[in-house]
């Protein structure tokens, strides 16, 4: 090898090497100034709800811990700027009463906490945590929002104002380096539905004593609408005419429609949901042996059939015996249909 090719090698080593310097260079000037995360300090940070998902019953408390997750980074700021909810489902309960204003609770992995508020007008929650002349590293509680459910919705969202690289919305500051590190959130997605509602049935059948029913339907629309939301087709007084079941009602007004078997049907309207719902529909009308909701001559015929007989449909006053009784009863609603 002579002296030339020597120094051509020495050169070229040399100006990888400074290459080399001026990258690492480089890679900690953007470091340091925020145009890129730090090469050496792992993932990001993540802000996350608890539980971010299920099924809670109107009138019950929803708490949402938001859970900060430094990854074994060293972080010395956190803002929530904002966790966004629906005020018209969600209510936050206000942790403290002696503080103007409605506030969520801080946790405990940083010693001072601002900026505590709560729109409730609009739906939006901010706080920040702060650690002077020192950072936090770990995985913690940051602040547990208290909801209360005030709505049913098949999903009420609970989010983060988040956006990748903006420093003007949710952050995590890195201590020393002055970077908003936040990488990732969980926001929360929430089944709320109605509690349960006991809803008592009460009914007479004209002309009888024993007032037990099979078969019974039951029809529940929203004041104003003509689709039930419930159509219940077992519905089974006993001898007092009795029945009680349970079912998740929102709050509203309601109609409620019955029809038993041979009876004509009765309409209870716009009455307002409530635990328990009692609901009294007072003497059926009887009569109605073809149940097409009207006492005519077919009913008579059916009737007018079995004249001193027995039947136990027709025997409307249950005196084993079919006669004029028993007609009487039903001539009192010819051409009565059914409400």
């Amino acid at each position: 090898m002579n002296k030339t090719t020597s120094k051509r090698k020495i050169l070229t080593l040399i100006m990888v090497v400074l290459v080399l310097i001026g990258l690492v260079g480089l890679l900690y000037y953007l470091s340091k100034t925020g145009k890129i995360k730090p090469w050496a300090a792992g993932t990001g940070a993540t802000l996350s709800l608890s539980p971010s998902s299920g099924t809670f019953e109107v009138g019950s408390s929803l708490n949402v811990d938001i859970v900060l997750n430094t990854n074994s980074r060293a972080v010395d700021d956190v803002d929530i700027f904002y966790l966004n909810y629906d005020p018209q489902i969600l209510q936050v309960q206000d942790a403290d009463a002696g503080t103007p204003g409605t506030q969520i609770r801080p946790g405990t992995i940083f010693p001072t906490y601002t900026g505590n508020n709560v729109d409730t007008v609009n739906g939006k929650i901010s706080l920040s945590g702060l650690i002077m002349g020192g950072s936090y590293n770990g995985t913690g509680i940051f602040a547990t929002v208290n909801f209360k459910v005030i709505k049913n919705a098949t999903t009420s969202a609970v989010t983060f104002n988040f956006t990748p690289g903006a420093t003007n919305d949710t952050n995590v500051v890195e201590y020393g380096t002055f970077t908003d590190i936040l990488e990732t959130v969980v926001n929360g997605a929430y089944n709320l539905i109605p509690p349960l509602s006991t809803i008592n049935i009460t009914l007479k059948l004209q002309g009888r004593s024993n007032h037990t029913t099979a078969g019974t339907n039951l029809k529940i629309y929203p004041t104003g609408q003509a689709t039930p939301i419930l159509d219940k087709a077992d519905v089974a007084t006993n001898t007092n005419g009795n029945y009680s079941f349970t079912y998740r009602l929102p709050a509203g007004n309601y109609d409620f429609r019955l029809k038993a078997p041979n009876y004509l049907s009765r309409l209870l309207t716009s009455r307002a949901q409530s635990n328990p719902l009692n609901l009294d529909f007072g003497t059926l009308k009887a009569g109605d042996f073809d149940n097409n909701n009207l006492v005519n001559g077919l009913d008579f015929a059916r009737m007018n059939a079995i004249w001193f007989g027995t039947d136990a449909i027709m025997d409307l006053n249950q005196d084993s015996i079919i006669n004029g009784i028993d007609f009487s009863i039903l001539n009192t609603n010819w051409f009565v249909q059914g409400e």
